[in-house]
């Protein structure tokens, strides 16, 4: 997958004015940003090629005086700056799993398996406008385990990390995340947004009390007020109000996590066109047993149920339970609020483009710190890939033209499989490409891989057909 120059020249934006103690570093930062993002798919080696030094790539990512916050500073900047001018934006908060099967856990971190890698908790700003368009990542926070966790043990070995100026532990990142957006998206108006992990009452609790608007999926069936709700569940009391709304809307194709916890709560499925039922109401949540009395005994928030009528035979059935702040008076603003947590799918379509779509697990890096000052350098050329195939999702009758040049439509209609229009749109480039890395018709919108391999083959083709033309001008001289 190659980016045009403009592309290019967008993502350099991102470090530009970079200060790392020595001019030079700074160069060199920009010099190996601008070959990754023009081969994001492809091995340091091979993408650094002969224009940029290998071995001063690997000094100034092995570089210790060279730090992983100091080469994100720009973009965070940048992002604060996007995110002003969109005036509403959604913060999408997520963790991943970054792998790494050749290294040595002792130098990189342990993950649960015994193997090494770290995690990477995200905070991704969004435009709450109608394209979508994510703007940046606000925070990032990285941690590891030293030691691996014993058979059946919760305790966990955390790498000591501080952060925001305390030793924090792994289940407080949600609340650190949502405090350094929110302290930096001082001028605009920001919705939080998280899946099942992010349901702990602590975090209701700040969110609440500083008056911070949140959109978050539940995963604990909690318990309520008795004197509002006489010993119903929140799920029970979801269940029992009238049907609001029905909606279809179309679920994606979903291949389950290898983690157990993440297989259990969100299995495998075909994808396919979901009927829901929505409910709304408001409750009152009881503080946990577990929480010392210095949080707030109860705690107000609203509740919107979605559950799917008549899922197909042997399928689980998409249940939604979302706590929000939002209002829930009419049945655009619970649509609004179901958009809103549909739009977290955008954070795990980042980290297929971070670790697909710029190889980044694949980097032969065998300690942890030269990778996450690679994982840095990676982030804004993920968030650009995520926009380039974003934009061809929300708007797919555009102009090819805006995603591939002249010379790359004229090859897809020669070489390609698939036939185009007269006028072909960009989704049909786009699919056009994803057929020449062996995309079949039949499962779907093409995934981070597929595009990759057709886009490398499309250049493959590129290379060759200006090599011939060159030829054969010559031979006319």
């Amino acid at each position: 997958m190659e980016l045009d120059d403009e592309t290019v020249a967008r993502i350099l934006g991102e470090f530009r004015g970079l200060e790392l103690g020595d001019q030079r570093r700074s160069q060199r930062v920009l010099k190996m940003v601008a070959a990754l993002a023009r081969h994001p798919d492809q091995t340091l080696p091979e993408a650094l090629g002969e224009d940029t030094p290998l071995q001063g790539a690997y000094r100034l990512l092995n570089n210790e005086d060279v730090d992983f916050d100091d080469l994100l500073e720009i973009h965070r900047e940048q992002t604060v700056v996007r995110a002003e001018q969109a005036r509403e934006v959604l913060v999408l908060h997520d963790t991943t799993t970054c792998r790494f099967e050749h290294a040595d856990p002792r130098e990189v971190g342990f993950l649960p398996t015994g193997k090494a890698g770290f995690f990477a908790h995200v905070g991704l700003v969004v435009d709450a406008g109608h394209h979508r368009r994510p703007l940046g990542v606000l925070h990032i926070e990285p941690y590891w385990r030293t030691k691996r966790s014993g058979r059946g043990s919760r305790k966990k070995h955390l790498s000591g990390r501080e952060v925001a100026g305390w030793l924090g532990r792994e289940s407080e990142r949600w609340m650190r995340g949502v405090q350094a957006c929110q302290e930096q998206l001082t001028e605009c108006s920001v919705v939080h947004v998280m899946d099942r992990e992010g349901d702990k009452y602590e975090l209701f609790a700040h969110l609440k009390e500083h008056q911070e608007r949140f959109v978050i999926r539940s995963m604990h069936d909690r318990r309520l007020s008795y004197e509002e709700h006489h010993g119903l569940s929140l799920r029970e009391m979801a269940r029992q109000q009238p049907i609001l709304l029905q909606r279809d809307v179309h679920l994606s194709r979903r291949i389950a996590s290898r983690a157990p916890l993440a297989k259990a709560l969100s299995p495998s499925r075909p994808s396919r066109v979901a009927t829901l039922s929505i409910t709304a109401t408001s409750v009152v949540l009881r503080r946990p047993n577990t929480l010392s009395a210095d949080f707030s005994a109860t705690i107000s928030v609203h509740v919107v149920h979605v559950e799917e009528l008549h899922p197909p035979l042997g399928e689980r059935p998409v249940v939604w339970t979302l706590l929000t702040s939002e209002p829930i008076d009419s049945p655009e603003q619970l649509e609004r609020i179901i958009d809103i947590y549909r739009y977290r799918w955008l954070i795990e379509e980042l980290f297929k483009a971070l670790k697909t779509g710029c190889l980044f697990e694949g980097r032969m890096f065998e300690t942890r710190h030269p990778l996450l000052n690679l994982l840095a350098t990676s982030l804004p050329i993920a968030v650009e890939l995520l926009w380039m195939r974003a934009r061809v999702t929300d708007e797919p009758d555009a102009a090819a033209e805006e995603v591939v040049t002249t010379l790359q439509l004229e090859i897809l209609r020669t070489m390609g499989h698939r036939p185009l229009s007269k006028k072909p749109t960009a989704l049909q480039a786009l699919l056009a490409i994803a057929g020449l890395g062996g995309h079949l018709k039949r499962n779907g919108f093409p995934g981070w891989q597929v595009l990759g391999r057709g886009y490398q083959r499309l250049l493959d083709y590129e290379a060759g057909w200006t090599a011939a033309r060159a030829r054969s001008a010559k031979r006319n001289l």
